[in-house]
């Protein structure tokens, strides 16, 4: 055996003897969310390749699973920021779970998509932190577009604050149209999807 294929086997081995509380992400996420089993956890982790959307949109999601979405304090923290408040509210640590749900006006945008993805769609989904940040389970044929839609606003939301723009639901609507992958028109889950935006 050469020693890149020691090297090799040695780290795969101690991939095998990690476990997930191993994880720092996973720890503060229990400390915030309550004890997730693993089963949940492989839920969670499984759920953005389901999701019909692009694989930067599930790079969004994953960045949030591992808590490294780049927040005003995490840059801050790398120093390449002054400042690690809230660029909408200034009045808040831009921390990762004030930047998805916390922050008064992305709270509102979230409420006012699902205010009229309830009344599209007839139901009555209530949004809450855990389901911004791990996703919408309940079993139903309709959480693949639950989860595309939360994807899409969490993609949303990062992406206007990069450009220091307002998020608005009528801009979030043109956002969706033009980052769903519509090839023929058939899939139920991008039909949902295309006529909210309508």
């Amino acid at each position: 055996m050469s020693e890149k294929q020691i090297k090799i086997a040695l780290r795969k081995n101690d991939y095998k003897n990690l476990k997930h509380c191993n994880f720092k992400s996973i720890i503060k996420y229990e400390t915030i969310h309550g004890k997730i089993d693993t089963v949940e956890w492989k839920d969670i982790y499984t759920l953005p390749r389901l999701c019909r959307v692009d694989n930067s949109t599930k790079d969004v999601q994953y960045k949030i699973l591992h808590r490294f979405l780049p927040t005003q304090f995490l840059l801050f923290k790398m120093k390449k920021i002054n400042s690690p408040v809230c660029l909408y509210c200034y009045m808040s640590v831009d921390k990762l779970e004030h930047a998805l749900f916390e922050c008064h006006k992305i709270r509102s945008f979230w409420f006012e998509v699902f205010d009229a993805w309830n009344v599209l769609n007839d139901c009555s989904i209530n949004i809450d932190l855990g389901m911004v940040t791990f996703g919408y389970f309940t079993g139903d044929d309709k959480n693949i577009a639950v989860n595309s839609l939360l994807m899409l606003g969490k993609k949303y939301i990062f992406s206007q604050k990069l450009k220091n723009c307002v998020i608005s639901l009528q801009d979030f609507k043109r956002f969706i149209g033009n980052n769903l992958d519509v090839k023929d028109g058939s899939d139920p889950i991008t039909n949902i999807l295309l006529e909210y935006t309508l």
